[in-house]
């Protein structure tokens, strides 16, 4: 009979029997009895054929983008919960809009101290670029520092021509340095009177109305190694030259504003004090007093018009007095500057600057922080028509602030004359005359 072998143990048995289990030992004396022993053989146990399992490779996911982006303090104040909320909620939202394909490293930081936003991209450029951010956000001055020396990328237009459609032209060159855009603006800052309404009512726009009233002024001019916003917005003014970005010098126009300054310091209107002020904001509480109007961004009017302190008095504004009358300011903000020269995160930049500049997310984030958007779409949702209007004047005949370069020279050279005008020294003529004897023109 043939057995068929289909346990592990039949197959055992089997390999046992062929072996030849038995072997037969004899003793040297015949009367011994026979003594046999059994060497058993180790069995071989055969695997149980099983069929192969194929394993199947798990799917490699693909790695977020990691983001890391630097955020000023200045726009998302530390007091200001609210703000922080919605800022956390547009950032998280974007990362689920992104499909998990972008992780946004957030570090909010100072501006100017040591480990602040500019500092630190000077320092680490070069020792330690790998703790720089891809993106993050500078003012003017910084911009055309951080691009002068290649610490930022250029952006591309054709990625952001619906944003730069919405700015205004003073807006749209803010971010530019010769030509070339380096930045886009996120809020927009202008400087203006601001007073009660009953000291600024009746104040006159151009030079000469202005005189006219009795009321003192108030403005930053304590920095000597520039020229003040005001002087410099009001001379552009004088000299047609809101478009440019350096300082020209035409001894004629500056002639006329020292002289309306040497008129108001005759007449009681500005003083030396001027001088001593180099932010607006050692002044700005003076002007809830009703005794004096002094020129504030609209950051900081927004702000002083909302704290806690003026117990729901109203503060009131106007541009501050021009030749033409016709209003101008000196405009800076806030702009969105790409650090990194990697070209997806460079993409990952561009695609979360688009998300944070949708037209109702940044109205709704900037009157959270009491600042003014740029785009013109996202003004015209401001709550304060009225200021929104304003403001959007001012833009129309901004000018851009003065940054260092070639200007550097005759900024401290007019600032040291208009300081001669302010403290009695030198009159208006004289002033002028020293300028173009130092600079010509």
């Amino acid at each position: 009979m043939i057995l068929a072998l289909r346990t592990p143990v039949v197959a055992w048995l089997l390999l046992w029997l062929l072996a030849g289990c038995e072997s037969t030992a004899f003793s040297a004396n015949s009367n011994a009895a026979n003594v046999q022993t059994t060497q058993l053989i180790t069995p071989v146990l055969l695997p149980t054929p099983t069929a192969t399992e194929v394993v199947p490779t798990p799917p490699i996911t693909p790695q977020p983008t990691v983001l890391a982006l630097w955020f000023p303090e200045p726009l998302a104040p530390l007091d200001n919960v609210d703000a922080a909320e919605l800022l956390s909620e547009q950032i998280s939202a974007f990362q689920l809009d992104s499909a998990a394909s972008v992780s946004v490293d957030f570090r909010l930081k100072s501006v100017d101290d040591v480990g602040g936003i500019m500092p630190t991209l000077r320092a680490a450029s070069a020792v330690a670029p790998r703790v720089l951010p891809d993106l993050t956000l500078l003012r003017r001055s910084d911009l055309v520092m951080a691009a002068d020396a290649g610490l930022i990328a250029p952006i591309r237009e054709s990625a952001n021509s619906a944003v730069l459609s919405d700015y205004a032209p003073i807006v749209n060159a803010l971010g530019r340095v010769d030509g070339v855009l380096y930045g886009l603006p996120y809020d927009v800052d202008v400087e203006h009177l601001v007073g009660v309404p009953s000291a600024l009512n009746g104040l006159g726009a151009d030079f000469d109305t202005f005189l006219d009233s009795d009321v003192p002024l108030l403005f930053a001019a304590g920095a000597t190694n520039t020229v003040s916003s005001v002087l410099l917005a009001q001379y552009r003014e004088a000299a047609g030259l809101l478009s440019g970005s350096s300082l020209q010098v035409e001894i004629d126009p500056l002639r006329r504003v020292f002289t309306y300054y040497e008129r108001a310091v005759d007449e009681g209107l500005v003083d030396t004090s001027v001088l001593e002020y180099t932010l607006a904001d050692e002044y700005a509480d003076l002007l809830t007093s009703g005794d004096v109007v002094g020129v504030l961004s609209s950051a900081q009017y927004l702000d002083l018009k909302h704290s806690a302190g003026l117990s729901g008095q109203n503060l009131a504004y106007a541009p501050f007095p021009t030749v033409s009358g016709s209003g101008t300011s000196v405009v800076d903000g806030w702009m969105w500057v790409i650090t990194t020269r990697d070209a997806v995160e460079q993409e990952a930049a561009l695609r979360f600057i688009d998300w944070m500049m949708d037209v109702e997310r940044q109205a709704t984030y900037h009157a959270a922080i009491n600042r003014m958007p740029s785009q013109a779409s996202a003004l015209g949702l401001w709550a304060d028509t009225a200021y929104a209007d304003f403001v959007d004047d001012l833009l129309e005949n901004g000018t851009l602030p003065l940054v260092g370069g070639d200007s550097a020279t005759p900024a401290r050279v007019i600032s040291s004359a208009f300081a001669s005008v302010i403290a009695g020294r030198f009159s208006a003529a004289e002033a002028a005359a020293d300028v173009q004897r130092q600079l010509g023109g």
